[in-house]
């Protein structure tokens, strides 16, 4: 083992002679491993300048580097702690390239960077503004499970096939959008389980491979206008969300921005144009959402115009009662839900208006009926008639429960809304099913 492997800080400076090391001294210490170098920028951190909010100490600047040369080829850069400012711009690197686990502070930059094949930042860690503008990748890249502070870039990056974002996290703006200029191309790529933490673009790109957004979240909607070849995209499972603010505090589900409506609508129609179903239905219903912001809006600079307000007030409620009742069409189990909670208050409330007695009698045949079986029996008569006619007699069993031949006013007003409750939740239940097995 090489004994600079077992450095302690304080020995660190015989290798580095001191807190402003050039890249050469970086490029020897670098080549000791990650336990020399994590001593040394233990001693030597590079710090925020609380006034310019600028990066102050030794940065690791390896720009201009031929990673591919003599000893350089064989540096791993694998659990390295980098610190702010590390600079990687215009660098070369040949297959293989380890960046795993390497942590990064603020500002990291790999701008016009080339990387061979096989390049691992694999649980890697960015700060804010880590910068891979028009760096190029070879085949078979992985940013698996990386993590990534606000303003990633990768705005006009090349991509070889089989690169892989899987279940990495990015902070709020990350770019991968394409240049006006130039047509920006993604080959095979997959982005499942990764999750936008906020705005996200992907505009302009060509997509000329599979490129899987599967299980993929986005907080807010992300831009995917001017792409070429949607044919390739993988929604299946994404999930895109939004949010406003209001007074300084996040409103998740509330915006009245117009880009975000717009976003959606252009999502929505790319998801209907490449008959993803499932994506389609929730885009809808995400727009629908973000739409009521739009209303109320509407209603607060017009207050006088009750009609604004009837319609946000309308739509509001419909939407809450949609959600509540189906999840918007796409739950089974809460129409189901629904109709067993209702059953059971309408069975308490019929029960409170029957007669008293156990066994009742049943007309003037001088038969009887259970109590719980009567109300069993007019309760699944207004659910499913043939459900009640299996018990007794609907007649019959009115009589015996309320005595007479016609139930109360109290009666048939329950029993028309339990039958008007059942049907809307059944309607419910089947459009469920129907999205559930659409096939576009």
């Amino acid at each position: 083992m090489n004994d600079a492997q077992n450095l302690s800080p304080d020995d660190v400076e015989y290798i580095v002679p001191g807190p402003e090391p050039t890249q050469d001294e970086l490029l020897a210490l670098a080549g000791e491993g990650a336990k020399a170098w994590n001593a040394w920028r233990e001693r030597y951190p590079v710090l925020i300048d609380k006034e310019s909010q600028q990066p102050n100490g030794p940065r690791a600047d390896f720009s201009g580097v031929y990673f591919t040369k003599d000893k350089n080829e064989v540096i791993n850069f694998s659990g390295f702690n980098f610190g702010h400012g590390a600079s990687f711009i215009d660098t070369q690197f040949g297959d293989n390239a380890n960046f795993h686990g390497a942590i990064f502070g603020n500002d990291a930059q790999f701008k016009c960077a080339k990387f061979g094949d096989g390049a691992d930042f694999g649980d890697a860690t960015f700060g804010d503004n880590a910068l891979f503008d028009g760096a190029s990748f070879g085949v078979s890249i992985s940013f698996y499970r990386a993590t990534f502070g606000e303003g990633a870039n990768f705005e006009g990056a090349a991509f070889g096939d089989g690169s892989v974002f899987l279940n990495a996290t990015f902070g709020d703006r990350a770019w991968f959008s394409g240049r006006a200029e130039k047509e920006d191309a993604f080959s095979s790529v997959s982005f499942t389980g990764a999750r936008f933490l906020g705005y996200a673009s992907f505009a302009r790109r060509v997509f000329n491979a599979s490129a899987d957004f599967d299980n993929t979240s986005f907080k807010q909607p992300p831009e995917f206008s001017a792409i070429k070849n949607p044919e390739n995209l993988n929604w299946t499972a994404m999930k895109v969300g939004f949010a406003g603010a209001v007074g300084g505090f996040p409103t998740p589900g509330w915006t009245t921005k117009t880009e975000t409506v717009t976003r959606l609508q252009r999502l929505r129609r790319i998801a209907a144009n490449i008959h993803a179903n499932d994506a389609e239905r929730d885009l809808f219903i995400a727009e629908r959402k973000a739409e009521r912001g739009f209303l109320w809006k509407a209603w607060w600079r017009r207050k006088r115009d009750l009609s604004v307000f009837t319609k946000a007030l309308r739509n509001t409620l419909l939407l809450f009662l949609y959600s509540l009742s189906s999840n918007c069409g796409r739950s089974v189990l809460l129409p189901l839900f629904w109709l067993a909670v209702s059953s059971v208050g309408f069975w308490g409330a019929y029960d409170a208006l029957a007669v008293e007695g156990d066994p009742l009698p049943v007309g003037d045949s001088g038969e009887s009926i259970g109590r719980t079986r009567a109300l069993l029996a007019f309760t699944g008569s207004r659910f499913l008639p043939l459900l009640g006619s299996s018990f007794a007699a609907a007649e019959d069993v009115e009589s015996a429960l309320f005595a007479g031949p016609i139930p109360s006013e109290t009666v048939q007003a329950l029993a028309a809304g339990q039958g008007i409750l059942n049907a809307i939740l059944l309607f419910l239940l089947a459009l469920a099913l129907r999205n559930h097995f659409r096939v576009g």
